[in-house]
């Protein structure tokens, strides 16, 4: 086949050690936010309270989901269009260079912006860097390769959490810690000196260049997904009162409207339901855009877009407008066209549904709350130390978070405060735990997937995923001796997706789309993973503030894998389609 690699040298070596690094600090970066986001807010909010920082850090990480999804997308693209290589470059550029921006932030939309911006870069350098490895190296070697780009964002989060444990953030650091996130960028400098573009790639375009006409089979297919999205999108917003929390669709209102008045009246409700439809139309005419030359296209709207902001100066409604914009021009891209045309449609949203499966249960109940629960669990046993009458340990579940609360009232501020600190600690330290396991598991499932099958080892994933966070979930506590292992374990298993995700999507698309394609089905999963976290934030609440059992009920979602992944071809043994 043409551009295909038979032998192993330096060059391969060289590859394989820009991808890895590139998603590493991609998984530093990811885990970067967490630390800063509450000094950070509560510096830039001016102390409004927790209340408004819950607000806003809610609106950031729905940015971040959003930016990732779509940087997947966008990279994809590029990296099918302009080269592996550039686009992994773009990308490194865009998540160092706007995360380090954060350091000058001085409003919470600020922050808010600069994230969207940067977790453009981090969904999209994994599409282009999967693709330029699996490219690169025989394929013998792609169930080694998958492992190690899978675990690769896991000794991000594993160094992230360290720093958490030794060096807690406080807000006179929050802004250092920022700039140094901009790092990266010097790998962006290394990879356009060093590493050498896809054959496979080159191959690949110039027998593209050489058919007439254009994918557009896909084209219907595409344009009803994305406005299928973007309705859902619409909806959500406008739903945002019950789903995001009360105010949520009331203060994007105001923004738009910059209207201050009590409780939202008729006409600002109208003014609101115009902005969503606003943002529906931008992502028709994105569509229609991108199905044109970017001098006719692309480029003209975007000017537009920032002459409207210009005249209005209203942030809150043009950086909407923009993002769904860019959106449907991206789908209406002939790679996109092609995902979604009659050859490749079935295989787009089977891989889609299997990156989102793993990316609910990990964001929703696993890395995302089990280190929220350590840290309600150690509140619980510290306050029974200060106060021995009250019997935490043995209180009902559903009860504890009320009785959190009364501990509180009871204790000295200084008291409090110190558990709080030591709390914060337990939570790093399963954090540590959470990110060696994910290492493992990467690392192990390429090499069954290698060895037994994709089909098989999904099953089987998705099998001990869904019966290990039952265990943990409905019988363990921090007393118990097999706690943290369990832990450890429920991570290995619940991230070894990240090592099977690598290996197999790559084969799902031929060449000429091959980083669009990977790159829309693992990103995407991440808006329905923001669906899956506030569901298990409702369910946290509907319990009582009880972690347990909303996380065993999240995690059901194993079962849909367990039953979809028959439905999907077996590639074991198979090479790459061109």
């Amino acid at each position: 086949m043409p551009g295909e690699v038979q032998t192993l040298g330096r060059s391969q070596w060289i590859v394989l050690a820009a991808a890895f690094l590139g998603w590493m600090f991609d998984g530093v970066e990811i885990g970067l936010f967490p630390l800063v986001a509450r000094p950070a807010l509560q510096e830039l909010l001016r102390d409004m309270g927790d209340a408004e920082v819950g607000w806003w850090n809610g609106i950031i990480v729905a940015c971040f989901l959003l930016g990732a999804a779509m940087g997947g997308l966008v990279f994809g693209w590029l990296g099918d269009r302009i080269g592996r290589v550039r686009g992994m470059v773009l990308a490194i550029l865009t998540y160092s260079l706007f995360t380090g921006a954060g350091y000058w932030a001085t409003e919470a939309w600020h922050l808010a912006v600069f994230r969207f911006i940067a977790s453009l870069g981090m969904g999209g350098e994994w599409a282009v860097a999967v693709a330029l490895v699996v490219e690169c190296w025989p394929e013998r070697h792609r169930p080694k390769l998958a492992g190690a780009i899978g675990s690769a964002a896991n000794f991000g989060f594993l160094f992230i959490g360290i720093v958490a444990y030794l060096f807690p953030v406080r807000a006179d650091s929050w802004r250092w810690l920022m700039l140094v996130g901009a790092s990266p960028a010097v790998l962006a400098f290394l990879i356009t000196l060093f590493v050498p573009e896809s054959e496979r790639w080159k191959a690949a375009r110039q027998k593209a260049a050489a058919l007439p006409g254009s994918a557009s089979g896909g084209g219907i297919a595409a344009s009803v997904v994305m406005l299928g999205g973007l309705a859902l999108v619409a909806a959500v917003l406008y739903a945002a009162e019950s789903v995001a929390g009360t105010g949520a669709f009331e203060t994007w209102v105001r923004q738009v409207t910059s209207l201050t008045a009590s409780g939202l009246t008729a006409e600002q409700h109208l003014a609101g339901l115009g902005a969503v439809l606003a943002l529906l139309a931008a992502g028709v005419v994105g569509n229609l855009a991108g199905r044109q030359p970017l001098s006719r296209g692309l480029l003209p709207g975007l000017g537009i877009i920032a002459a409207g902001y210009a005249l209005s100066g209203n942030p809150a409604l043009w950086i909407p407008v923009t993002v769904m914009f860019v959106i449907g021009a991206t789908t209406g891209t002939r790679s996109v066209r092609e995902i979604f045309a009659p050859q490749l449609r079935w295989r787009t949203i089977l891989a889609i549904v299997f990156s989102a499966i793993p990316l609910i249960g990990t964001w929703a109940a696993v890395s995302g709350w089990i280190p929220l629960w350590v840290e309600q669990m150690r509140q619980a046993q510290l306050i029974e130390e200060h106060l021995p009458g009250m019997d935490l340990t043995h209180v009902d579940k559903r009860e504890l978070s009320t009785r959190l609360e009364e501990a509180k009232a009871r204790l000295p501020a200084a008291t409090w405060s110190e558990i709080g600190k030591q709390a914060a600690r337990a939570k790093a330290g399963v954090q540590i735990i959470l990110a060696v396991g994910a290492i493992i598991g990467c690392y192990v499932a390429a090499f069954l997937a290698g060895v037994w099958g994709r089909r098989p080892v999904y099953f089987l994933l998705c099998l001990f995923s869904l019966l290990s966070c039952a265990y943990l979930f409905q019988y363990l506590t921090l007393a118990d001796p097999l706690f943290y292992p369990v832990c450890g374990f429920v991570c290995a298993v619940s991230a070894a997706f990240y090592g099977w995700l690598p290996l197999y999507l790559p084969e799902l698309f031929p060449t000429r789309v091959r980083a669009t394609g990977q790159g829309l089905s693992f990103n995407f999963g991440r808006i329905l993973a923001a669906i899956g976290t506030l569901l298990m934030g409702r369910l946290v609440q509907m319990l009582g503030g009880n972690y347990a059992d909303a996380g065993a009920k999240i995690t059901l979602i194993y079962v849909l894998g367990m039953i979809l992944i028959w439905f999907t071809p077996e590639t074991k043994g198979k090479p790459l389609p061109d």
